[in-house]
């Protein structure tokens, strides 16, 4: 299994966007959803989680690729030049997942196997013009 240690620098740890995904016409107000980016410098990572019951409908692209967006349009903190990227990690089992991330424009970057015979995609998206 391979290891490594990220340090971060003073004051990056712990500054996250989270949003949660409810649907507008139930009246429970149950959260279906929930989508995110840990801005570490420099490998922001986003992460999402969808409620088993609303798989295959379509809404983590639609909160992936909104966040994205978002994402792209706030201003930038420290040194992370005009090219940044957005960082991903998938289990190569969760086809969902898989195509979720490739839909939204990210690439396979590296990958690599866990202790427990796992194997962890690496994702990557490079900034788009549009948003420099």
């Amino acid at each position: 299994m391979a290891r490594k240690t990220f340090t971060a620098p003073p004051g990056a740890v712990g500054l996250r966007y989270q949003f949660v995904i409810l649907l507008a016409d139930d009246p429970t107000g149950r959260i279906i959803d929930t989508v995110g980016i840990n801005e570490l410098v420099p490998v922001p990572t986003l992460g999402y989680l969808i409620h088993p019951d609303e798989w295959g409908k379509g809404y983590a692209t639609e909160a992936t690729s909104s966040m994205i967006k978002a994402w792209w349009s706030l201003p930038r903190r420290g040194k992370w030049g005009k090219r940044d990227k957005l960082y991903a990690i998938c289990n190569e089992k969760n086809l969902g997942s898989f195509k979720v991330l490739l839909k939204c424009g990210f690439h396979v970057a590296g990958g690599q196997e866990m202790g427990d015979g796992a194997v962890l995609k690496n994702f990557e998206l490079e900034r788009p013009d549009w948003s420099l």
